[in-house]
């Protein structure tokens, strides 16, 4: 297996509450930790040796540059980014476990259900 043969990506989504709902915070300092565990739920395998991998995963508050409907403000959303690689196959679903810890006196706004096909806008942070 030659690691040219590996494609790799990273997929984003935000961290719902319930279904359609997200939060809002403050800023992208609001949180105090998480952690965050991903692995494949779902492959189609092609003939051959396949792998699915997650490589990475992180959760953060970002920007939404584009900001979210029903929302006035821009708002900074908790956001899921996970980094996969395959090779010979389809990953159909990811499965993940995220814990959040925020301070007592933050204010977390949830939003009204959004539509299924809105994806982060925000750029990931750099350390």
């Amino acid at each position: 297996m030659k690691s040219k043969d590996i494609f790799r990506t990273q997929v984003a989504s935000f961290v719902p509450i319930s279904p359609g709902v997200i939060e809002t915070v403050p800023s992208k300092d609001s949180l105090l930790g998480a952690t965050v565990t991903a692995s494949p739920a779902s492959v189609a395998l092609d003939e051959g040796g396949s792998v699915f991998a997650v490589d990475g995963a992180s959760v953060a508050p970002e920007l939404q540059k584009d900001g979210i409907p029903t929302v006035p403000d821009t708002p900074f959303c908790l956001t899921l980014r996970i980094d996969l690689a395959i090779m010979s196959g389809s990953l159909l679903l990811v499965t993940y476990q995220v814990t959040a810890l925020w301070p007592d006196e933050i204010t977390i706004k949830s939003t009204n259900p959004l539509s299924g096909d809105l994806v982060p806008s925000g750029e990931q942070s750099k350390p």
